[in-house]
């Protein structure tokens, strides 16, 4: 699969690891496939906006809305694998992916993302295994919420699944974000979910 496309970003964070202020926003297109051949032939065009907002000198309100579009058709032009799933630890938290992934998919979709971030143990220096480093623990509410879709009459509210919950944010070096958080789905159902990415590997995946 052949694909060529460009991007352009903006990252005005204060720190990389647990900001406090500032933007860290990414616009991208691609093509895929066409006169460079290979399986597909489509458009995708991703916007993906976030906000860090300082609170006071310790709470921050985070913001993020990414956006995804494609053109095409799932199953013909786009790859049946290529398309949107909703749930999971990177999308709408409290729900699991298989259990949205039957009727909440589609080629194109939109997430939004409310983190409200609080300090639970200032960061402080341990030693562990002979090596020294700054740890630290914050909490966090979040709330989510997303939809996906490939008919124009499928973009519509009923459709939109949301989540909420409380989370654990451990704070290391190079290292962008730990968490672990607790998620309930719109019935109450609750699910737990974890995931850690590198400050390298947070600047190729779109993440909260």
């Amino acid at each position: 699969m052949l694909r060529i496309g460009a991007a352009a970003g903006w990252d005005s964070r204060d720190v990389w690891s647990n900001p406090h202020e500032g933007w860290l926003n990414e616009i991208e297109v691609v093509k895929t496939g066409g006169v460079l051949r290979g399986c597909g032939d489509f458009w995708t065009a991703h916007a993906d906006l976030r906000r860090f907002q300082p609170v006071d000198s310790s709470y921050t309100l985070v913001l993020a809305g990414p956006l995804s579009l494609q053109s095409g058709t799932v199953g013909r032009s786009i790859r049946e694998y290529l398309d949107f799933h909703l749930g999971g630890t990177n999308s709408i938290r409290g729900h699991q992916l298989e259990e949205l992934s039957r009727d909440r998919k589609g080629k194109n979709q939109w997430l939004g993302t409310t983190e409200y971030r609080f300090p639970v143990r200032e960061a402080s220096k341990y030693r562990l295994l002979g090596l020294r480093a700054d740890l630290g623990l914050a909490g966090a509410l979040f709330a989510d919420a997303g939809l996906a879709w490939s008919r124009n009459a499928d973009f519509s509210a009923d459709r939109a699944r949301m989540g909420y919950g409380l989370g654990l944010r451990l704070l290391m070096p190079a290292v962008d974000i730990t968490r672990l958080d607790l998620g309930f789905d719109q019935e109450g159902n609750r699910q737990l979910s974890s995931a850690v990415y590198s400050k390298l590997e947070a600047q190729r995946f779109r993440l909260r």
